[in-house]
């Protein structure tokens, strides 16, 4: 039979079976499920089908609403590759960057993106169940039944992941639509990273069905391997020690928990060699400089990616540019033979240009053009900060580059370790950001968390927190310990002259390592990769929108946080 389900329901009687807790069909799934039989039944091709797959653990690093367990609506493996897909039934709608159903007229959200849904159960099925076959093809992909929305027009945001009754109505069956996303996935990887997909053999598809659904006499395919970690009681120096063995170490973590330490403690090694250390974002470069010329490492040259390219020589890139433009200039010009060499490389906050073309940049300068076979490399990132509406998902990108590297995940934060709420908050921020907007929150951090009409009010409130004890010659709060975060869509003319008065100015390259008695205000996002003992982050209502911008506002303290939300 060309394709076998696990389990093998009765297809005329999936009402009696696939059934709701509360006792009714789940017509979404059903749908799909006789949609899936229908067109496979006859295939030349053999396929494997798996519904409501349970498993028994979850990835920790593409887990963004920190899940213990994952369970997936539908698996389809074929020749091509593995396919994690999920169903909403329902009418599902897409307003102001959030998913809804639409029910009588209504709209009720949904509590988490159905999109960072699946990505997060096909990695953890990669990462955890089928870490042996992580080199074959993996996509995801969303199926709205019911919908007669064409997601297919907001490619940018959607690309080719969410199928609805739009395309089934154009003539696309479903699985064609799967088959069309196994090709453009692979074409654009292998295109882009010049790595090689194997199709999945009859042997594979038997071991993997094996793991998926073994019987009495396999073992526990879903065995968590925290008991694992926990006995090995590694301390910091030992992880350096150890990692420090690899030639290529990519490390993901959290805002805060020593990557950019680690960075530097891997150029002390290095400190008699030629290295480059890249960033993305100008103040951090400045301050990264500064800490390079305290530990005297003459030999590293640090730089933000924009400017390196210029300086090699690639003149007609643009902040204009979009991004598979501007990877596309940088990936030519790669192309042809580049001088400069460095003995070892440095990316930091690795996930704002890991799309842009920095894995042929490592590879052509360094280890005479075979830096990602042969170099010296260390490549930081925090996949929390992966995935934003402005920007690509580039989770496929960081996990295709680790194939490269030694990977090790860092989920430990240092830099609020004087305050364990501030980590505590930024969690909830992340899995759920209206959070923020809830009397819970508001009784939890009531020494944190305050609400204004307007952004004078704000202001207003805090000065009184921060500048008036700035102020006094015998406080100990400092400005150079201080920074003021306000949200992008905030720094207009109206609130610009709000913050015009004496001991407050803009935070600018050029006063970034100032230590005057002075609070500075910058966008969060600006200030990305930086740090302060104490923050006052002042932003609009949360939304999905300004989600991201939240996060990593509150993810800069180190140890005291203000937050004022504006409802003007």
């Amino acid at each position: 039979m060309p394709v076998i389900f696990h389990p093998n329901n009765p297809i005329d009687a999936l009402e009696k079976i696939i059934l709701h807790k509360n006792g009714n069909p789940l017509k979404g799934e059903i749908s799909v499920y006789r949609t899936l039989f229908n067109e496979l039944k006859d295939s030349p091709e053999d396929f494997f089908v798996w519904h409501d797959l349970k498993l028994g653990t979850h990835s920790e690093t593409r887990n963004p609403y920190k899940k213990n367990e994952a369970q997936i609506d539908f698996l389809l493996i074929c020749k091509k590759g593995i396919c994690v897909i999920e169903v909403k039934g329902g009418h599902v709608e897409f307003h102001n960057s959030e998913f809804s159903f639409r029910h009588e007229g209504n709209l009720d959200l949904m509590k988490q993106s159905p999109l960072k849904q699946v990505e997060g159960y096909k990695f953890t099925l990669k990462e955890k169940v089928l870490q042996k076959y992580s080199k074959k093809l993996f996509i995801d992909v969303c199926v709205f039944p019911f919908t007669k929305i064409d997601f297919s027009q907001q490619k940018k945001l959607f690309g080719d992941v969410v199928y609805t009754n739009v395309q089934s109505q154009r003539g696309i069956s479903l699985t064609q639509f799967i088959s069309n996303r196994f090709d453009s996935t692979k074409n654009k990887i292998e295109s882009k990273h010049h790595f090689k997909f194997d199709e999945i053999t009859d042997k594979d598809l038997n071991n993997i069905k094996s793991i998926l659904s073994p019987s009495l006499a396999d073992s526990n395919p879903f065995i968590s391997n925290k008991e694992t970690y926990e006995w090995l009681g590694l301390m910091n120096f030992e992880i350096f020690s150890g990692l420090s063995k690899n030639q290529r170490v990519l490390i993901e973590g959290i805002p805060g928990c020593g990557k950019t330490t680690f960075a530097l403690a891997y150029a002390d090694q290095k400190r008699h060699l030629k290295g480059l250390y890249l960033c993305w974002n100008r103040l951090l470069k400045i301050q990264i400089e500064s800490r390079v010329k305290e530990r005297q490492l003459t030999n590293l040259e640090v730089n933000t990616y924009f400017s390196f390219l210029k300086e090699l020589g690639l003149n007609n890139l643009s902040f204009d540019d979009t991004i598979d433009d501007f990877r596309n200039k940088v990936l030519t010009f790669f192309s042809m033979n580049i001088k400069n060499q460095y003995d070892y490389i440095i990316i930091d906050e690795g996930q704002d240009i890991i799309n842009r073309g920095v894995e042929s940049l490592m590879d052509k300068l360094s280890a005479n053009g075979k830096g990602l076979e042969n170099g010296n490399l260390l490549f930081l990132c925090d996949s929390e900060q992966a995935y934003s509406l402005s920007e690509e998902n580039i989770n496929d990108d960081i996990d295709l580059l680790s194939m490269y590297f030694t990977h090790y995940q860092m989920n430990l934060a240092h830099r609020s370790v004087n305050n364990p709420i501030i980590r505590q908050l930024a969690s909830i921020i992340l899995e759920d950001v209206y959070q923020l907007d809830t009397n819970l929150t508001m009784d939890l951090y009531p020494d944190i968390v305050m609400q204004f009409s307007t952004f004078k009010e704000a202001k207003n409130q805090m000065v009184k927190d921060f500048l008036k004890s700035i102020r006094k010659p015998d406080s100990s709060l400092r400005g150079k310990d201080c920074i003021l975060l306000v949200e992008s869509s905030l720094l207009k003319s109206e609130n610009l002259e709000e913050l015009i008065m004496n001991d407050c100015e803009a935070l600018t390259e050029s006063n970034l390592t100032d230590k005057s008695n002075v609070l500075r205000y910058i966008s969060p996002l600006k200030f990305k990769g930086l740090e302060k003992e104490n923050v006052a982050l002042i932003v609009k209502k949360p939304t999905a929108i300004n989600q991201h911008e939240i996060y990593v506002g509150i993810t800069r303290a180190k140890s005291n946080l203000k937050i004022y939300v504006v409802y003007e």
